[in-house]
């Protein structure tokens, strides 16, 4: 009877030895094991872009920095500068963007898109930081536009033609900009005529053109201005003056 209580007492103890050992193990390869995906940390990535408006192929400036979501700093963490075309329906990689030494902010200079761009910076993640986006930017172009040309002097209702250039191309007798006339009155320009002109082919350019009359003597003013399009900001040329005599 004896022999018996101290088998069952044995098995127990055996027993209860070995899930305190398997428990152990448990542990153990909990620890060393990697973190789960649901397990890391969400970093919060932040980006600026000025101007937002840009004259064409005028640079803009690019700010943005990495934390973790405690605030810390990640750093040397390269991140990626994505742009879209089709209104953030997709994105491409246009370049990798290095933070400055020791640090989590990214800064640089980029080169005017040639139409309305959204930006992004993405963190792709490591061991121990999910992947990231941050909100993107958009950026508009305004288009080249050259101030009309005209003769330095014309006669009261004569017709005389005024031309200029403009990038990017544009179709062959589309009217894509107006040519706006201010005489000076009292010191001041005033808006007297507004004419749309016409483009055609120049090169790998367009010119645009129109001839028309001015119906007072003075001074004038004669300035392009093309409107804003879906790709592009709103756009004013630099002046030309002539006298009407």
């Amino acid at each position: 009877m004896e022999s018996t209580t101290w088998s069952g007492t044995r098995t127990r103890v055996l027993a209860a030895a070995c899930v305190t050992v398997l428990f152990a193990l448990v542990l153990v390869l909990a620890a060393a094991a990697p973190a789960r995906a649901d397990d890391l940390d969400q970093p919060m990535l932040t980006f600026s872009a000025t101007p937002t408006v840009v004259n064409w192929a005028q640079p803009w400036a690019l700010t943005g920095e990495l934390m973790a979501s405690n605030m810390d700093a990640i750093p040397d963490a390269a991140v990626d500068l994505q742009a879209s075309v089709d209104g953030g329906d997709s994105y491409a990689t246009l370049e990798g963007v290095a933070p400055a030494a020791g640090t989590s902010t990214y800064s640089g200079s980029y080169a005017a898109p040639y139409e309305k761009t959204m930006y992004r910076l993405f963190f792709a993640g490591d061991a121990t930081h999910d992947p990231a986006w941050s909100d993107p930017v958009t950026i508009i172009p305004r288009v080249k536009l050259g101030k009309p040309v005209a003769p330095s002097s014309v006669k009261k209702g004569a017709k005389f033609t005024a031309y200029g250039s403009l990038s990017p191309q544009q179709p062959r007798n589309s009217k894509t900009v107006k040519i706006k006339c201010y005489l000076k009155q009292s010191g001041k320009w005033v808006l007297k005529k507004t004419v749309t002109a016409t483009n055609a082919k120049k090169g790998s350019a367009t010119r645009y053109s129109a001839k028309f009359s001015l119906s007072s003597k003075g001074s004038w003013k004669l300035v392009g201005y093309s409107a804003a399009t879906d790709k592009y900001a709103k756009t004013t040329s630099g002046n030309e003056t002539l006298k009407v005599k």
